[in-house]
């Protein structure tokens, strides 16, 4: 199935059948800028622009659809995607990149002087990321490309160690941390804010 038609299926109801040279080479251009980010993962290319389509705002303008497309974050969506489909390389290399690396880093800091461990807040978000429901595939399949992942994941992982410090909530230090974490999260939205108004700003004028 050629990636035109693929992105018809998936994409909303107000973006099917749209057609054009432009759009085509940006859905190319998509696969293989992610494949380029992760040459060690492989992905069907269909499964890559089918996640992407799923997740455009059916407001974009036909005429910006390919803007959209080159704006992804086409590394981090093909991670994610592959992530959906339960890769063990994959997801060792989400671990690798996300999870243990630099990026919650901030949020763990704060487990660590809490009743919570890093390792719980971890095993909370891979749990709440990368396990199927019977009724659903993995939240990480969720992930639109739209915004940076690693944002993404700092706002999940903080509301995660809310939650857990709430249940641990008879201990002292517990409603410090708590507010501790809760400023940290609401710190993220005001940077996942700015791509949005960025992203609708720069397509409207098109």
């Amino acid at each position: 199935m050629e990636l035109l038609d693929v992105f018809d299926e998936s994409a909303p109801p107000a973006l099917r059948g749209i057609r054009g040279e432009a759009l085509s080479r940006s859905l190319s251009d998509l696969v293989a800028r992610g494949a380029a980010e992760h040459p060690g993962i492989k992905l069907a290319p269909e499964a890559l622009i089918a996640q992407a389509a799923r997740h455009l705002p059916d407001r974009t303008a036909a005429a910006g659809l390919p803007a959209a497309l080159d704006a992804l974050c086409a590394g981090e969506l093909h991670l994610a995607c592959a992530c959906a489909q339960g890769s063990p390389a994959t997801l060792l290399a989400f671990e690798k990149g996300f999870l243990t690396g630099k990026v919650l880093r901030d949020v763990l800091a704060r487990a660590d002087k809490s009743p919570v461990t890093a390792d719980e807040v971890r095993s909370a978000l891979r749990e709440k990321l990368l396990v199927a429901a019977p009724d659903r595939p993995p939240r990480i399949a969720e992930y639109s490309g739209r915004w940076p992942l690693a944002g993404r994941l700092r706002m999940a992982a903080a509301r995660l160690l809310v939650d857990l410090l709430r249940r641990a909530g008879e201990t002292p230090a517990a409603p410090n941390e708590v507010a501790r974490a809760e400023e940290l999260a609401a710190s993220v939205a005001p940077v996942l804010r700015h791509f949005k108004e960025a992203f609708v700003s720069r397509f409207s004028r098109r």
